[in-house]
């Protein structure tokens, strides 16, 4: 096997990353490997408090904007005349009742905020099929633009670790206080997976940022947040894209406090298009036929504190909290999610390119599949698309984790102090599944599997069913057949294995789906492993099976002696956390914080969201008045 440690110099040297460190913690992931989350994901200085209440749409006077709340007429139309007519800075409130919504409520919603009296006090009714709430609109290429991706200047200098000032030639073409995309050639370790084209490496919008402008002058370009690695190696543009057309950014709205039966209405509930700093908080959506909450090219904003729970079906187009493209700096923190999409939490829905995302403290469940089963049962999942990268997972309760690689490549994801377990029957179950394509994953700190789940392998190889790491499979069929990627393997009864190199190098890799089938040996080695507890390796074994600490069965710790890598991983102080500095003011006083490690006794103690999950089952033990919207599903934590 490469050197890791030789490895890392080689990657630096051919590709030219350079991961912004975070300043105070350790090292067992390596500054390359990952950016600063701290600061740099989440609206810009918190979500606002707004005070000033333009109208309460329930007593006002004005026609208008005046709604019955019966739960009979059809009050978006006046909700969307109080959105529109809301001046900055102001709060539109809907309070305690039931309010219709048969048709789209449609508005321009910056600088707002639209806030109920709470969950199943403020109840939003979508009926028709067509009752939802959109907000915002989507990018548009500039006019005369190119139809892949719009004009483009190219960076001259600035395009380092850090660095928040770019130097272009000429910057007429882009807009101030609006998102702009920086677009790379596509290095080696991306790679596109397609129905049956060939050749979509070469394209060159695998490889996408996206940021805000802050300002610019004749020849720089300043944008928020700072590049989290040094980019300069791949040829980066600024694509000329954003407010033209119908296309308008959105900027600091929140939607609050409030429930959206979605059961009637349109299949995506809650849309948001082309958005910067806003924010959805306290808000239960339930009983949807698709997402839940449909994200396009929204960046720096926070799902906070929701419940979202029971969609009409699962499997493909049934996902949750779905951030479907271009989605960059995003929180995700503190929600429940029960039965709430397969998989609850997603990046990168058909296509990718959402990057240094965090997801943190989210408690997520969903009931078991039938045996026969279609889809893998997960609930968070950092890629179904194609360049999503520098994803942070932080402090989730997960009923399995996956990068399905189903559209292409993922790389360099963060999972910290996690409980991931898999207790289904059904498609191979696994804790945390990398599939093809999945490379730079960290996996350190975690409690994987379970003490009640069928008995498990450290690692899948063929012929085993359940086990915590799936690494490298297809999520098609294996065969051995020719024309396919790779050459047999006898370790894998001849099944067609890739690599390892190092880098990773997919640019003669099929894209089409029926050919890239191959088992991907990259993916195991570039991931580190370090510090997780699993409930396989319940004597402490090392990875070539030698004993580990006895003072600590079950936990895994990356060696030199262990995989013959040549890095030390000699410091087995787990950080508390890639993104916070200490625990957060929002934080229960009498909940541990961290919640969840081998080194916490417990090792997995309950969520602020699980504690809010079991008071709501309570308070909903009466019958419902739609018994389909209601969930009495719940995890035990070991």
């Amino acid at each position: 096997m490469f050197p890791l440690r030789k490895a890392v110099r080689v990657f630096v040297a051919l590709l030219g990353i350079n991961l912004l460190a975070l300043p105070g913690s350790g090292e067992i992931i390596p500054a390359n490997r990952r950016m600063i989350w701290q600061g740099n994901v989440g609206v810009p200085g918190g979500i606002p408090n707004r005070t000033k209440i333009f109208v309460n749409v329930k007593t006002t006077s004005n026609p208008r904007y005046r709604c019955a709340g019966d739960g009979v007429i059809n009050d978006a139309p006046a909700l969307q005349a109080a959105l529109n007519a809301c001046p900055a800075g102001e709060v539109v409130y809907v309070p305690t009742s039931t309010y219709r919504i048969a048709t789209p409520v449609d508005a321009k919603v910056s600088n707002k905020t639209l806030r109920g009296d709470g969950m199943g006090r403020t109840i939003f009714l979508l009926t028709d099929g067509t009752g939802r709430f959109q907000f915002g609109r989507g990018q548009n290429v500039k006019p005369g633009g190119k139809s892949a991706g719009g004009l483009f200047v190219s960076v001259t200098s600035g395009a380092t670790a850090g660095s928040t000032v770019l130097t272009v030639k000429d910057t007429s073409i882009i807009l101030t206080n609006h998102l702009v995309t920086l677009q790379m050639d596509t290095p080696t370790w991306m790679h596109s997976v397609t129905q049956d084209r060939e050749g979509l490496d070469a394209k060159d919008d695998l490889f996408r940022m996206t940021f805000k402008v802050v300002s610019k002058t004749a020849t720089t370009v300043t944008i928020t947040p700072p590049l989290p690695m040094t980019l300069s190696s791949w040829n980066p543009r600024i694509v000329a894209s954003g407010m033209y057309g119908s296309g308008y950014l959105t900027t600091s709205f929140g939607m609050e406090d409030c429930t959206v039966n979605a059961w009637n209405g349109a299949g995506f509930p809650v849309k948001l298009a082309q958005a910067w700093g806003c924010w959805v908080k306290g808000v239960e959506i339930c009983g949807t036929k698709s997402r839940q909450i449909y994200m396009l090219t929204v960046c720096a904003s926070e799902i906070r504190q929701c419940y979202t729970r029971d969609t009409q079906g699962s499997g493909p187009n049934h996902e949750g909290i779905d951030f479907a493209f271009d989605c960059c700096w995003n929180l995700v923190e503190d929600n429940i999610c029960v039965n709430a999409g397969n998989p609850a939490i997603i990046f990168g829905d058909g296509r990718g390119r959402c990057v240094g995302n965090v997801v943190a403290y989210n408690y997520t469940d969903m009931d078991d599949s039938p045996a026969n089963g279609a889809v893998f049962r997960v609930t968070i999942s950092d890629n179904h698309g194609v360049g999503n990268m520098l994803n942070l997972y932080e402090g989730n309760l997960a009923k399995g984790f996956i990068a399905d690689g189903y559209f292409g490549s993922s790389s360099h994801g963060t999972l910290l102090r996690n409980f991931i377990h898999n207790t289904s029957s059904n498609l191979n179950p696994a804790s945390i599944i990398l599939n093809h394509y999945s490379v730079y994953y960290n996996v350190i700190g975690n409690v994987l599997g379970s003490p009640t789940a069928q008995s498990s392998a450290y690692e899948k190889e063929p012929g085993v069913q359940s086990a915590i790491y799936r690494l490298g499979f297809s999520g098609n069929v294996l065969r051995s057949a020719a024309n396919i990627e790779g050459v047999p393997n006898p370790h894998y009864n001849n099944l067609h294995t890739i690599g390892p190199t190092m880098p990773p190098d997919y640019h003669l890799s099929p894209n089409s789906r029926a050919k890239a089938i191959a088992i991907d040996l990259n993916v195991k080695n570039t991931i580190i492993r370090h510090g997780n507890y699993d409930y396989a390796s319940k004597t402490g074994l090392n990875f070539d099976g030698s004993g580990g600490n006895p003072k600590s069965p079950g936990i895994v710790w990356e060696t030199d002696d262990s995989r013959k890598t040549g890095v030390d991983f000699a410091d087995h102080k787990i950080p508390k956390s890639y993104y916070l500095k200490a625990k957060p003011d929002w934080w229960p006083a009498a909940v541990p914080w961290p919640p969840i490690g081998p080194d916490k006794e417990p090792m997995v103690s309950a969520l602020p969201a699980e504690i809010r999950f079991k008071a709501l089952q309570a308070s909903l033990s009466k019958p419902a008045a739609n018994p389909k919207l209601t969930s009495t599903k719940d995890s035990t934590s070991p």
